[in-house]
């Protein structure tokens, strides 16, 4: 689904990723692990074609190194930024529709599926996204990525700054979205929700890849999680 290999990425003249390789599979949640600075959200503005990029970033086969932003997420691409980018001053209904991205396609995803899938956006349809709480405004915005049918999300920090009921909420919306067949890179620093719903595990550091392997390797590996997790 998504391959990158030897991937540079720069903010001007400052070089935040040095050579990453990274690989999810279809219907794959894979997480993406590392201390706050190391550039795991650069690496998702990389793939979205948001910051300069140089080396390779395959989607189902096809570079998109070149393309534009919109070229790229019509490539079957959902993005939930860290800072969740609902529009305040729209309903939620409003801010789902946008997410469409013009013309339903046939992967489009339904009022009604989103709806089904988390009911209380069905309860505040209506309200603006302005006053919806933190938990409510990551939920809608994870849910209007799904309008646009992605048959791939990247999902930068989903969790950060929610209440520990929101943040297992969160989990099982980002599991269920994937048995649905849709796969996930999940950038998170909660490694409690991460180590229980990926079924692969990245760690970053200064730049570059430190490990992967499936969460209960990571769990074993105490050098790693001492020299590139723990506080």
């Amino acid at each position: 689904m998504l391959s990158l290999r030897g991937l540079h990425a720069f903010y001007g003249l400052s070089h935040v990723l040095h050579g990453v390789d990274l690989d999810v599979g279809e219907g794959e949640i894979v997480a993406l692990l590392g201390r706050n600075g190391v550039g795991r959200s650069t690496l998702c503005k990389a793939v979205m074609a948001i910051v300069e990029r140089q080396g390779s970033i395959r989607v189902r086969g096809r570079e998109t190194i070149g393309l534009e932003p919109h070229r790229v997420a019509r490539l079957g691409l959902g993005y939930v930024p860290e800072e969740r980018a609902v529009f305040p001053g729209l309903t939620v209904e409003q801010n789902l529709l946008l997410g469409r991205h013009g013309a339903a396609s046939a992967r489009s995803w339904q009022l009604e599926e989103v709806y089904e899938l988390f009911p209380s956006l069905r309860r505040r349809s209506d309200t603006h996204a302005e006053v919806l709480s933190g938990g409510e405004q990551q939920m809608l915005s994870i849910c209007r990525a799904l309008m646009s049918g992605p048959e791939l999300m990247i999902v930068d920090e989903p969790t950060e700054g929610l209440a520990p009921l929101i943040v297992e909420q969160v989990g099982d919306l980002l599991a269920e979205i994937a048995r649905r067949g849709v796969a996930i890179l999940l950038v998170e620093q909660k490694l409690t929700i991460a180590m229980r719903i990926a079924h692969r595990v990245y760690v970053m550091g200064h730049g570059r890849t430190v490990f992967e392997g499936s969460p209960d390797e990571l769990r074993t590996d105490e050098a790693i999680r001492k020299a590139w997790l723990e506080v």
